[in-house]
């Protein structure tokens, strides 16, 4: 690699940890500046990146034209359906309130991440760098606990067992977005720690926070999705199998410390109880998902083409503290999945399931033989799973992340992987 493209690389890597920063506190960011300032950094930021890969390939139009060489044919597939049935609801429909910022989530993050952009040193790289956010969401996170007056915390609460607790979510906007950013760093922390076996005090450090601030989230979601990320990445720590015995030891260590900070600031046994009610069929929450997938697929039959719209369901483009339950086109489809078919129509539902389960079944296989996707695989499988209840594919503070795995994952498909020199390396060693 020449010194102009290891330029150009550093280049992209920055310009995505800014998008990535701007988009996870883009809450912050409003309260102060009283407007969404952050969305269009992040979307400078994107747009810049895609420039930089331009400028290193040539052509705008072979940026937008190499599918075989430098992406998933699906996901350009899935594009160009995104594009039709958007055009379609423009001249039908005539788009609607949150019709550009939907389409930030649908067709722009995708086209700009969803390619083999990165290799999986960067993206490693990349997420070490942006786990350093665990240690200010912790730091809000026991500020908010212990009564600190600011308009950064948002008030939110939830019941369990007829226990009312409150939902705690730093200084993000809200205890979803804490626990999804929370479940990104807690996975790189002990991908870094477990695998690579690298800066160990750091990611023990990122490791800890983070499973505190998901269980203070209670998410429930949020405690199954981080389980199967870490079961992904000692998954890989076993197939090294000269290093899984030393290296697991450090896993209850660590668990045990972040158990002991819980139950400092709180009852611990309330994630137990809070996890049992994920099977409560009688639990007020899961009855009300429950009826808002029913009217979902209701609402897809009786759209079944071109859908009701993009971006009018869900919080796709409302405040991340909350949604305006006045909206007229509040429609939570509670399941990403579901609302992809509810907006676009049943074609672009479908063409999107299997853009995704047919790029993670493929890359499993070559999982077994190279490890250096294993961060990425984890990742996108959690945001897969978690996707069949929830929508963090659609947060632009979880999509970009997502789609970069997406990329990397989809370009190793059956194919021989090129890999450039690793960035923030001197040596380019992993």
């Amino acid at each position: 690699m020449t010194k102009v493209e290891l330029i150009f690389e550093n280049i992209k890597t920055w310009l995505l940890l800014l998008a990535m920063m701007f988009a996870v506190y883009s809450w912050p960011i409003r309260v102060f500046t009283g407007s969404k300032v952050a969305y269009f950094m992040m979307g400078l930021f994107l747009v810049m990146f895609m420039l930089s890969t331009v400028q290193k390939e040539g052509s705008f139009l072979f940026y937008l034209s190499t599918a075989q060489k430098e992406g998933s044919s699906l996901l350009y597939i899935y594009i160009t359906a995104v594009v039709i049935v958007g055009l379609l609801q423009f001249v039908i429909l005539g788009g609607g309130k949150y019709f550009w910022m939907a389409m930030v989530s649908y067709l722009v993050i995708p086209i700009i991440c969803g390619r083999y952009v990165i290799t999986p040193e960067q993206f490693d790289r990349l997420l070490l760098i942006f786990s350093f956010v665990a240690i200010p969401n912790f730091i809000g996170l026991i500020a908010q606990m212990y009564g600190y007056d600011s308009k950064l915390f948002v008030d939110e609460q939830t019941m369990t067992a007829s226990e009312i607790h409150v939902r705690y979510n730093s200084v993000l906007g809200g205890s979803w977005a804490l626990a999804l950013v929370s479940i990104i760093t807690a996975l790189s922390g002990a991908y870094w720690l477990f695998v690579k076996q690298r800066f160990r005090i750091y990611n023990g450090m990122v490791f800890v926070l983070s499973l505190v601030c998901i269980y203070f989230s209670y998410a429930r979601r949020g405690y199954i999705v981080v389980v199967v990320g870490l079961i992904i990445i000692l998954w890989g720590l076993y197939q090294q199998k000269h290093q899984f015995h030393k290296m697991l030891y450090m896993a209850p260590i660590l668990v045990g410390f972040a158990l002991f900070l819980m139950m400092t600031f709180s009852d611990v046994g309330t994630v137990v109880s809070r996890g049992a009610s994920i099977f409560d069929f009688y639990d007020p929450s899961n009855l009300l998902r429950v009826i808002r997938w029913a009217n979902a697929i209701d609402t897809t039959l009786e759209n079944p083409f071109i859908g009701i719209g993009f971006g009018k369901s869900g919080t796709m483009g409302r405040d991340p503290a909350f949604v305006d339950m006045g909206d007229v086109d509040y429609l939570a489809a509670e399941s990403y999945y579901l609302q992809i078919a509810m907006e676009g129509g049943i074609v672009l539902g479908i063409i999107f399931i299997l853009t995704l389960f047919y790029t993670a079944f493929t890359s499993m296989k070559l999982l077994r033989q190279d490890k250096r996707l294993l961060l990425s695989w984890a990742i996108m499988i959690c945001f897969m799973i978690e996707s069949l209840t929830g929508g963090s594919i659609g947060g632009p503070h979880t999509a970009i992340v997502f789609w970069l795995a997406f990329g990397l994952n989809s370009k190793q498909c059956g194919k021989e992987s090129k890999f450039t020199t690793v960035l923030f390396s001197r040596d380019g060693a992993s």
